[in-house]
């Protein structure tokens, strides 16, 4: 930002008076009688400094994104056991099915914090960190939305009916919502231009057949 400073100068032995904003030495006759008035301007531009990067926060937001990262490997990993299990549509299973899977979504969450912990970097004034608080917490309710439905939706494989599928489903989608819905509010509103002024990173669909 530019701001723009005019300073006005006069001779040392001719006083100065203020006429419509500016600063002007009496009239004096020049040649022929004709009267002239002298008047120096100069402008000077100062340049504000940019704002000083919080290290603190690119330090925050770099080791969450790595751990988040670490988390989604891991998990994949884990999902990759998964499928080599004896059992895995039935007793122990379906857990450590639902568990791997829940463990990259929560890497997908961590990841996205770290993501907003470090652009928090640049950025300053209650107003961001307060808008940053909400997508933070918001997106921890979406992680739980996630990780709930994901361990609810591997008890397909003990449906023995059509009456216990639909109460399955129905319950699914009770969970998803009700968890994921409030937390896509706190992420709308911390992201919002009076807030944070961030976009939205990640997103979540649901899809039910």
């Amino acid at each position: 930002m530019t701001v723009s400073t005019r300073i006005i100068t006069v001779p040392a032995d001719r006083p100065a008076l203020y006429h419509g904003g500016a600063f002007a030495t009496p009239p004096s006759e020049g040649v022929g009688g004709i009267v002239e008035s002298k008047q120096t301007e100069m402008t000077v531009n100062h340049s504000r400094p940019a704002a000083e990067p919080h290290t603190l926060f690119w330090g925050m937001g770099s080791g969450t994104i790595a751990v988040g990262v670490f988390t989604i490997v891991r998990g994949v990993g884990r999902v990759l056991d998964s499928m080599e299990l004896p059992n895995q549509f039935e007793g122990t299973g379906p857990e450590a099915t639902a568990d791997a899977a829940s463990t990259v979504s929560w890497g997908a969450v961590i990841l996205t914090v770290g993501a907003y912990l470090w652009r928090a970097g640049r950025r300053s004034g209650l107003r961001d960190r307060a808008g940053r608080v909400l997508i933070i917490a918001g997106y921890v309710l979406i992680g739980i939305a996630m990780s709930e439905s994901i361990h609810l939706a591997v008890g397909i494989w003990a449906v023995t009916t059509d009456a216990q599928g639909d109460a399955l489903t129905s319950t699914i989608i009770k969970t998803f919502l009700g968890w994921g819905v409030p937390g896509a509010i706190l992420v709308k509103v911390g992201c919002s231009r009076r807030l944070a002024n961030e976009e939205i990173i990640m997103t979540v669909e649901g899809r039910v057949s």
